[in-house]
Formats: structure tokens, sequence, C-alpha cells
């Protein structure tokens, strides 16, 4: 069965001479069909970066990564942006909420990209954001909105348009508990409903039990964990 994530040997530098950091180091990761797995590990171990790469945000610097047999970092930008709008949504950590443009509006983007009519695109984006508690900020802005409020548009943002491969950088960050479960199951009602793959990198223990499988990146490199190791 073809890999949904197959990444070999994902090298990555930032600066270069003395101040070179090495901020991936021959990393090897495969994620299959309706995994839900997990990335922890401490601040500045690579989460991110590896996230990013996945999401072709990023080129590697060494090594393949290729999403459904399909290498981003070989294709122009305009192929990229459109593999990436047909097959990925990605949740940003910074939330990345356009801010000339209203909760709804954000939320919709991803639909109208792909030729939805801008009706029923908002009003699937008014479902999608009340099933997140958002009734009332429907027609606010993101300078309007609290740290946790735009959490949840971004990631009704990086659901909506049901992709097969979904990123998210922290989803729970900014949530209390109560709001965290929600978006959490909201993630696996998607994943049921559409049997996309979920990779999630997270600092947070309240999650955990939702993956299928957890990974550790420590100092640059995959280290194999388990929820087990997580309680210790």
């Amino acid at each position: 069965m073809e890999k949904v994530i197959s990444c070999k040997n994902i090298q990555k530098n930032f600066g270069v001479g003395e101040t070179i950091v090495h901020a991936l180091k021959d990393v090897d990761l495969d994620v299959d069909t309706k995994e839900l797995l997990m990335l922890v590990g401490p601040s500045g171990s690579g989460k991110t970066t590896l996230l990013s790469i996945i999401a072709g945000i990023l080129n590697q610097d060494g090594g393949s990564c290729l999403i459904q047999g399909s290498d981003m970092s070989q294709m122009e930008e305009k192929q990229r942006i459109a593999f990436r709008g047909e097959n990925i949504g990605f949740v940003f950590q910074s939330f990345n909420l356009i801010p000339t443009l209203t909760s709804v509006e954000n939320v919709a983007v991803p639909l109208l990209i792909k030729g939805v009519e801008r009706h029923e695109a908002y009003q699937i984006a008014h479902d999608l954001l009340g099933k997140l508690g958002l009734e009332s900020k429907y027609e606010r802005f993101p300078k309007e909105l609290s740290g946790g409020e735009m959490q949840r548009v971004s990631i009704a943002r990086g659901c909506i348009h049901k992709p097969s491969l979904i990123l998210c950088d922290e989803p729970t960050s900014f949530l209390d508990h109560e709001t965290g479960i929600k978006v959490m199951e909201l993630l696996t009602s998607i994943q049921q409903e559409t049997g996309c793959t979920l990779v999630i990198v997270t600092h947070d223990p309240r999650i955990l039990k939702y993956a299928t499988r957890m990974a550790k990146i420590d100092d640059g490199k995959i280290i194999p964990f388990s929820l087990e190791q997580s309680k210790e």
C-alpha cells in the first residue's frame, strides 16, 4: 500500500558556516492512510520544520519527502500550490488568518479556491464554525478575536475542504480543556467521515489519547515513542 507520507533521510539546515543549525538529521517517517500520528518533542527539536517540509512550505536540503507518491520539491510553484490546495489542510500555530477577512470568509477560502459557489462555501463555513462554538464570531475580523478563537478559525479553515492529509501545529495550545477536546472530536470525526490522515505536532498531554501512533523528535532525529512512555 502506498504511504500517504514517505520521508527518507530528510535533512534541513539553517544558517551557514559556524552559525549553521542542523534542524533535521536524516529523518525517516512513513505515515499510512487513516493514521492519527502525533509528533512530540521539546521546543527546537525540529517538529514544526518537519511538518513544514511535509506540507511543501519548506524544501529539504537532503533526502526525499513524498506525499501520496508526489514530491512537491520537484514541482513548479503553481503546481505545488494546486497540489497542496487539493490534498493538504494545514493548521498553523501562528494562525495565518487574513486580517481583512471575517471568520466566515477566512474559513471559506479553501472552498472558493476549489471553485465552490460563494453562497455554498459560506454556508459550509458557518456550519463548521458553529460546531466549534463560534456562532457569535461569524462576522468578526481576526483582530477582534481572542487567541483561542483565532485558533479555532484556523482549524476550521484547515479542515473545510476535507483534504486527504491534515497537518496541525499545536492545534490545542491556546484552548481550554473543554474546547481542546471539542477540537479533537471534530478532527477525529472528519477523519472517520473522509478517511483522511492526521499528523499533529503537540505538547498537550491531554490529547495524546487520540493518537493511533506517536513519534518523538529530539535533536533533529525521530525516536520511537509510545503513549505509555508519555506518562512516565
